[in-house]
């Protein structure tokens, strides 16, 4: 699978990040021959948007995917009259159809009342016969996250993310933590907003610790690209992980327990404990 990793730059006009987007599919496909190309969380759209899922601009996305051949995942503000807004992730197919969502599940303190999930799905995609996993920033900090996507199957993780500035070291550090503890590849992806926080990681990473792509800096625009193989990683990620337990007692087919668990709300419970840890300090 080859995957092309943008960090762009955030420009205040939303206009002007959308033809960014544009620019990194094209060239991802002529020059590189991308299978997948991934964008940060809410990019290209604005934070501040109010659309749906089939807002202005997606078509665009959509008709480049279509064009070109390739699949893309992008973050979207989507707003629902009903519901309110969820922080999504979207993810579009070689023939422009829009083939799977996930709406962001763990968020800082300041996050939480902002955004609801309003789709109720697992955060895993097939594409081209392999099983994506998506997760989006916070998310990655919780292990049990990454774990239910592992347990369920997922070949590769995709993580679109937010980065404040000062937590890129920390950032890296959890993307190979991440890929080690569940024998799996993970592509990390943020912006550069020089007019904020944010700060750019296009990272992807192979078990157990290979980094097989990364950005040269967190304040410059660029494009990663690398090749992944998660096939070679299925067979024997039981015996090399070191969440060997959780794994084997999935594949023996006594999970009911554990996978209660995680549906009761331990992600929730978890994502509690460290934002209340976070306001004691």
């Amino acid at each position: 699978m080859r995957i092309a990793v943008c960090q762009p730059y955030r420009n205040p006009e939303p206009a002007q990040n959308l033809d960014t987007a544009l620019r990194m599919l094209k060239s991802a496909k002529e020059a590189h021959c991308a299978d997948l190309v991934c964008f940060p969380e809410a990019f290209p759209f604005s934070y501040k948007s109010k659309m749906g899922i089939n807002g202005h601009g997606v078509s665009s996305i959509r008709d480049a995917c279509a064009k070109h051949g390739l699949n893309a995942i992008y973050g979207q503000i989507i707003f629902n009259e009903k519901e309110g807004f969820s922080n999504s992730a979207v993810i579009v197919g070689r023939n422009g159809d829009i083939i799977g969502r996930y709406d962001k599940e763990n968020f800082f303190a300041n996050d939480k009342g902002r955004y609801i999930k309003q789709e109720q799905n697992t955060g895993l995609i097939n594409m081209d016969g392999y099983e994506v996993g998506v997760s989006i920033c916070y998310d990655l900090l919780m292990p049990e996250a990454t774990r239910l996507l592992s347990l369920s199957g997922a070949d590769i993780i995709i993580n679109l993310a937010n980065i404040p500035e000062g937590m890129i070291e920390f950032w890296k550090g959890l993307v190979i933590t991440r890929a080690y503890e569940n024998h799996i590849p993970i592509v990390n992806v943020s912006e550069v907003d020089l007019n904020g926080i944010s700060r750019g990681l296009a990272m992807i990473v192979e078990p157990p610790f290979k980094v097989i792509g990364k950005a040269k800096s967190p304040d410059i625009e660029e494009v990663v690209y690398g090749e992944v193989h998660p096939e070679l990683f299925r067979t024997n990620r039981v015996s090399n992980s070191p969440c060997i337990s959780a794994l084997e007692l999935f594949n023996n087919g006594d999970y009911g327990p554990y996978m209660k668990d995680i549906s009761k709300g331990i992600i929730k419970k978890l994502t509690a404990e460290y934002d209340k840890r976070l306001n004691d300090d």
